[in-house]
């Protein structure tokens, strides 16, 4: 089995662990003398068989993802992910200094103050960019990775 295949199966599994606990907040309770139209029982023990179904398949997924290189990186694929997760991270936290000026951020009209930017904005979304072609590069080479390593 493919590595993409076995995520998706995982997040098949994770949809259906979310209805299923979803629905058992819904059936807990049954009127009085009403028949529940969903077993609690049940559903609850399909939940307690599902969970640890799905800690295996991530077990697997996390070996694969550390025993296998990305060629072009020369890093895991577990490291991979968490760059990728740091590369979002910074492109968020830079992206949101791009801003309008902050004269009168706090509602003082009477006191006019002018603020300028340390790095010119044009600087700044540069770093933007080339984060971005990096984080696209990195997503590629994972997802080809995904599709290509066997679990």
């Amino acid at each position: 089995m493919k590595l993409g295949a076995l995520l998706s199966e995982i997040k098949g599994k994770q949809s259906r662990l979310a209805r299923l606990m979803s629905i058992s907040e819904q059936t807990m309770y049954v009127e009085k003398g009403k028949t529940p139209k969903l077993n609690y029982k049940e559903t609850s023990e399909e939940i307690d068989k599902l969970i640890p179904e799905i800690r295996q398949l991530k077990l697997k997924v996390q070996e694969a993802n550390l025993r296998n290189k990305l060629p072009d990186f020369n890093i895991t694929l577990a490291e991979a992910i968490i760059k990728v997760a740091d590369l979002r991270s910074l492109m968020s936290h830079k992206s949101g200094l791009i801003k309008y000026s902050k004269e009168n951020l706090w509602g003082m009209e009477d006191k006019k103050i002018d603020y300028i930017p340390q790095m010119e904005e044009k600087e700044l979304e540069k770093e933007v960019e080339e984060l971005s072609r990096e984080k696209i590069k990195l997503d590629n080479a994972i997802q080809k990775a995904n599709w290509s390593i066997d679990v």
